[in-house]
């Protein structure tokens, strides 16, 4: 599940957590406020800011993960090490394939949202070589 936290009405100011992939309101293109008394739309400029954010923030995440030893589990410590002192090799906390999987998450959001500028970065994101 994909979740777009701390989202805040503009007339009532309530806060909830907007499960994009999972509520069928806000598939259907219906952004408004779940407060029965409220029912204001949602910025939807605000939200699209908001996930390119996530998405960014995930991206510089992924580009700057620590790398772990196959062998014993340790976090490489020296930068300019081939090998671990165990004689193990490194690899990326993250694997490529779950990086991949939740920027896909985003792009098909961005699509079916009509999210245009999130598209745009997440196609960008999902064409380079080193995902």
């Amino acid at each position: 599940m994909q979740f777009l936290c701390f989202c805040v009405g503009s007339y009532c100011n309530e806060c909830r957590d907007l499960d994009l992939c999972g509520d069928r309101a806000l598939s259907s293109g219906e952004w408004r406020c779940a407060v029965p008394q409220c029912g204001q739309p949602y910025d939807r400029e605000v939200m699209e800011n908001a996930l390119l954010q996530i998405v960014r923030q995930r991206e510089r995440l992924y580009h700057l993960q620590d790398l772990v030893c196959l062998k014993c589990n340790q976090i490489k410590a020296a930068h300019l090490a081939q090998h671990c002192p165990c004689a193990g090799s490194f690899a990326c906390t993250q694997h490529s394939s779950d990086f991949r999987g939740k920027m896909e998450i985003f792009h098909n959001v961005a699509i079916d949202q009509k999210f245009q500028l999130l598209q745009e970065c997440v196609s960008w994101i999902l064409e380079q070589r080193w995902v």
